[in-house]
């Protein structure tokens, strides 16, 4: 089946806009006709309209969370999971009690090299 490409766009922004619970490229590509590889092929994934919708709404679902926190209201460990998966590299760092970085580089390890006398210390002279 022939899809219309910008037909196609704008049905993709004006679901974006509408649904504020779109908070990735591949919850957007399930609102529309086209399978998810026509929509990569086309390169809407690396469109700036498209991601900015997205931050827009991610941003809005973290501003949400952090009503509720204030409230008390609902679990916070739900909403701490699904604030994680929306955060930034930055916010994840913050709330993480841990952090490893993984930037694929083998670092060689350096042994210290000690030197023993030969002689102990009840052989060495006074």
């Amino acid at each position: 089946m022939a899809y219309n490409k910008e037909n196609i766009f704008n049905e993709l922004v004006s679901n974006i806009e509408a649904d504020q619970d779109i908070t990735s490229f591949q919850d957007a590509a399930l609102t529309v006709a086209p399978k998810r590889q026509t929509l990569y092929d086309w390169e809407f994934d690396k469109s700036d309209t498209l991601k900015s919708l997205i931050d827009r709404n991610k941003i809005k679902v973290k501003q949400s969370l952090r009503k509720q926190w204030k409230d008390k209201s609902a679990s916070p460990t739900l909403q701490l999971a699904l604030y994680k998966l929306l955060a930034t590299d930055t916010e994840r760092k913050a709330l993480s009690m841990e952090y490893t970085e993984h930037s694929g580089e083998v670092k060689q390890l350096i042994m210290p090299k000690f030197v023993m006398d030969e002689q102990t210390d009840s052989e060495k002279p006074d």
